[in-house]
């Protein structure tokens, strides 16, 4: 039997399973993924992935890239430079820190007259083939300096010695009053094979750093919005505690 004075409220029973949730708890927390998770990702891939493809370039083309192929010079044997008619003697010599051992060597004049015939031989007198200097030969031996006019040019000359020979119109008595030496010369076709592998060298650097840092900025993003998301986790519920209930109500007593 019922008890209950007349007009109580029921008591409180907190809400079941079937009662609604925190909106932000969206059910099983476990079974979601946490926000900013795939920025974090993909930051970290794209980083790692920029790193890796750096390393590969400056394994792969670095090797290739010959600082010390530059700093090869030929040896002149006796003096440096000799009027025309005349010879100057000179040696390529084997590279230590170098794989190429051939190197392009280069006659140049001190006026550049046309009636002066110049040539390279080999230490037995066979005559070395040539060709005409051309615009895109640079003498880089530092003791031919601008005051020389370059005119012919032998490609990639093995390690020995050789012999540059200057004459006035192939006369071997004719003079012109001009001198003429000897130097290294590098060819427009050697100046890309370097330059091949430094720029394969450079391009994976660049675009290693950019995948770093595409990578970097979405690491960043994650974590703002993964930072953002456990802050409005900690926040309390919109609502309050269970309800409070007053005590039974003072009723009169029955009527008489």
């Amino acid at each position: 039997m019922d008890t209950t004075p007349p007009g109580t409220p029921p008591p409180y029973r907190p809400p079941g399973p079937h009662q609604p949730q925190d909106p932000r708890s969206d059910g099983d927390p476990g079974a979601r993924s946490t926000p900013g998770r795939g920025f974090v990702i993909a930051g970290i891939v794209l980083m790692a992935l920029g790193a890796l493809g750096a390393i590969v370039a400056v394994a792969v083309f670095g090797s290739r890239v010959d600082l010390d192929a530059f700093d090869r010079d030929v040896a002149v044997v006796g003096a440096r430079e000799s009027e025309v008619p005349g010879r100057v003697g000179f040696r390529v010599i084997e590279s230590l820190g170098s794989d190429e051992d051939r190197m392009s060597v280069g006659v140049a004049l001190s006026g550049g007259s046309p009636e002066v015939d110049c040539e390279i031989r080999t230490v037995g007198g066979a005559p070395v083939p040539v060709r005409r200097a051309g615009d895109g030969d640079t003498v880089v031996s530092p003791e031919v300096d601008g005051g020389w006019d370059l005119v012919v040019v032998a490609r990639e000359l093995e390690p020995g010695e050789y012999t540059a020979v200057c004459t006035v119109g192939g006369e071997p008595s004719g003079t012109s009053g001009e001198r003429f030496t000897v130097g290294r010369v590098l060819t427009v076709s050697e100046v890309f094979d370097f330059a091949g592998p430094a720029f394969g060298v450079l391009a994976g650097v660049v675009l290693g750093g950019l995948l770093g840092l595409l990578g970097l900025v979405l690491l960043i993003v994650g974590l703002v919005i993964g930072n953002r998301a456990r802050r409005r986790q900690a926040q309390p519920p919109p609502w309050g505690g269970p309800p409070q209930w007053g005590g039974p109500s003072q009723w009169g007593g029955p009527p008489r």
